[in-house]
């Protein structure tokens, strides 16, 4: 998993401690949250600690079903998925980036699927993002 910028065990990061590791990129960070809530019904966050590696990552959940996991990170974010062959299916129809599908087919595969990450720096990364969680959501 991707390691956050946030890796002190003793409290998750608060919001002011985003903005402070992410300057300008915390609006993109805020935008994308409010989105999840407005298109997502019963969509849940939550931080968690996996490791002192993994540092403090949100997570979020549909039901009991992991959607994807937000890793805050000096200047910018990423946003972590694991996808089943169905989804990788779906992303290989769905006009993404040459080089964002060339990450996804190429990142590793484990027993419960292949997990990647997109760096969050600007608007367009957000739109790339949002086309990975709808498959995400529908597959």
């Amino acid at each position: 998993m991707a390691t956050s910028i946030f890796c002190t065990k003793a409290q998750a990061p608060t919001d002011e401690d985003i903005a402070e590791a992410m300057g300008k990129t915390k609006e993109l960070w805020n935008t994308f949250k409010t989105r999840i809530g407005e298109e997502y019904t019963g969509v849940k966050n939550e931080w968690k600690f996996y490791s002192k590696k993994s540092g403090w990552i949100l997570v979020f959940k549909k039901n009991k079903r992991t959607l994807f996991y937000l890793v805050p990170c000096k200047d910018y974010f990423r946003v972590f998925f694991v996808f089943g062959e169905k989804a990788i299916d779906a992303a290989k129809n769905a006009h993404l980036p040459e080089d964002v599908l060339k990450n996804i087919l190429e990142a590793p595969k484990y027993i419960e699927g292949t997990s990647f990450d997109i760096d969050v720096k600007q608007e367009q990364d957000l739109n790339i993002v949002d086309t990975l969680l709808k498959i995400k959501d529908e597959v």
